[in-house]
């Protein structure tokens, strides 16, 4: 199974406080988040595409190509939560992660850093 963990500003957050959605331009941003993910699979999907080591300010397709596959994985934890706890849904998440500032990859771990912004409505 996944171990994941995620802060948002120093404060540890449960994954489904973070959905994810590319803006070159943060809006409204303000906020800093740190996701990593030691998962055997995920890392090996991230690293056929990118290869091992540490990459910084990636770009739209990049990043686009990273939040999909972490929205999957989401879909999947997130499906395993609801069925032990009961939930239907947990709600809008709190924040949305807006870029991918850094990366680092070193099996199995995938360790996410870049600008996210709050949950506005």
């Amino acid at each position: 199974m996944a171990e994941m963990s995620l802060a948002v500003d120093g404060r540890a957050l449960p994954l489904y406080a973070m959905e994810f959605l590319f803006q070159a331009n943060p809006y409204p941003g303000g906020s800093q988040y740190l996701l990593r993910i030691a998962d055997e699979d995920f890392s090996r999907i991230i690293r056929k595409r990118f290869g091992v080591g540490t990459y910084t300010d990636l770009g739209a397709r990049e990043v686009g190509f990273v939040f999909m596959e972490l929205r999957g994985m989401k879909t999947l934890i997130n499906q395993r939560e609801w069925k032990h706890s009961g939930r239907v849904s947990l709600g809008p998440p709190l924040f949305w992660a807006n870029t991918i500032a850094g990366m680092s990859l070193s099996p199995p771990a995938v360790v996410l850093s870049g600008v996210c912004s709050p949950h506005l409505g």
